[in-house]
């Protein structure tokens, strides 16, 4: 249920975001940004296998997210609708990647909220 919810927020987000920001061009390239995202990806799935708040790839994904993560996912998100136009299946992964990355903030957002209480 929480990956269906996950996967339902990050189309959301992705179309919102595509539909209502004007087109700015970023200075990162396809490859490059596509890169970034499936290294931040990564990082996130070894988080999610850890399922650990506190180990040593769960801060390194933080570290990383805070330190540009969450830019490459605006990038993406920005520029959805002209990379599945030109590249439907290498989209569609980069898709799966920010919903890993976005599995993986959810988690640790609600290991947050319970270690507060």
């Amino acid at each position: 249920m929480k990956k269906v919810l996950s996967l339902f927020l990050v189309i959301l987000i992705t179309v919102c975001l595509t539909s209502c920001s004007t087109q700015t061009r970023d200075e990162v390239s396809y490859g490059d940004l596509f890169s970034k995202l499936e290294t931040l990806s990564l990082v996130a799935a070894r988080c999610l296998k850890d399922n650990s708040a506190n180990s040593n790839s769960c801060r390194t994904f933080v570290k990383m997210y805070k330190s540009g993560g969450s830019e490459i996912i605006k990038q993406f998100s920005n520029r959805a609708g002209e990379f599945l136009e030109n590249d439907l299946e290498g989209s569609l992964i980069a898709t799966e990647q920010v919903i890993t990355i976005s599995n993986a903030v959810l988690f640790l957002v609600e290991h947050q909220k319970t270690h507060k209480s």
